[in-house]
């Protein structure tokens, strides 16, 4: 990933990244490419980092599906301070979600996140 070789290198005032792929099985010569979660969250550690709204662009490989976003718009619930989602403090959770949310409480101690410091199971 282009950004992950920016960041390595030092390189932390990240303004815009473009996105395409291509393989030999598939070409997405019809849908414009976007990152996948994973990068997503990296693109945003990386704008927490330079504080800046990354600008994304996907293209397809033939440039005829082209989309301009923010990695601000294409993560709408990325990691952040809960009192900033406006989720209402009483939520009725059944046995096995707690149990879930036990099991992700419990992963946030071996969680790597470097740039946001959200640690997240």
């Amino acid at each position: 990933m282009a950004i992950g070789k920016a960041n390595a290198s030092g390189t932390r005032d990240i303004k815009a990244i473009a996105i395409s792929s291509k393989s030999k099985e598939f070409d997405k010569v019809e849908i414009a490419s976007g990152p996948c979660g994973s990068c997503r969250q990296f693109i945003y550690e990386m704008s927490q980092v330079s504080q800046i709204d990354i600008e994304v662009i996907g293209s397809t490989t033939n440039k005829n599906h082209i989309t301009l976003t923010t990695i601000e718009k294409l993560l709408p619930l990325r990691k952040k301070r809960y009192v900033d989602l406006n989720i209402p403090s009483q939520i009725h959770l059944t046995d096995s979600q707690n149990l879930l949310i036990e099991a992700a409480i419990k992963a946030t101690d071996t969680a790597y996140a470097p740039y946001s410091k959200y640690h997240v199971g």
